[in-house]
């Protein structure tokens, strides 16, 4: 924390545990409160994000679920498990949170790509995405939501514009709305039991 971050300033280390139980309280009761965060896949990062929810739900379980922002490149060696936990891995990641006990949402998954020459290793990386996807899936639907971002590509987008450098080709369709190697990697993975 800094001083920058101005709910840590004003209400102290704990703002997000009060932020939770404040929406908690005043949600409806079928509302399911997630805490969403990006770099999971990382293990320091994967390590306090487990952390700061097991403090929230300490004394009650006001979180119900992990949102798992899924920014990836299309080098598939995220996709394996690590005997160490080590590197950098989905896999480790999902398995981590599973053992929470909570719902697991898949948010603003994409697959970078700022040449086209990379659509079929995309392409690749979406279809074995989706079958880890269902393989965690196979006894129990721990995950229950996999959101795309930026479905379609944007090639002439300025960087100046785009907060996210390197996402030009990361849509599953064309900026022509014509489906790219991604999008049948998903179709792929979703029509196959």
């Amino acid at each position: 924390m800094n001083d920058d971050d101005l709910f840590y300033c004003h209400i102290g280390t704990d703002y997000v545990q009060k932020a939770f139980e404040y929406a908690n309280k005043y949600a409806d009761k079928d509302v399911k409160l997630f805490y969403n965060d990006y770099g999971g896949d990382h293990p320091y990062r994967r390590k306090a994000i487990i952390n700061l929810v097991k403090i929230v739900n300490a004394k009650e379980k006001l979180i119900d679920g992990i949102g798992y922002q899924g920014y990836n490149d299309y080098d598939v060696s995220v996709l394996q498990s690590y005997p160490d936990k080590d590197n950098s891995s989905v896999v480790d990641a999902l398995s981590d949170f599973y053992e929470l006990g909570l719902e697991i949402h898949i948010t603003e998954f994409t697959i970078s790509n700022e040449d086209e020459s990379y659509n079929n290793a995309q392409g690749e990386f979406m279809y074995r995405f989706m079958e880890l996807i269902k393989e965690f899936n196979k006894d129990n639907n721990i995950i229950t939501n996999v959101t795309i971002w930026g479905i379609q590509d944007s090639p002439n987008i300025q960087p100046e514009d785009y907060g996210y450098p390197g996402f030009r080709y990361s849509g599953i369709i064309t900026e022509d709305y014509q489906p790219k190697e991604s999008f049948d990697g998903l179709y792929k993975s979703l029509k196959s039991k």
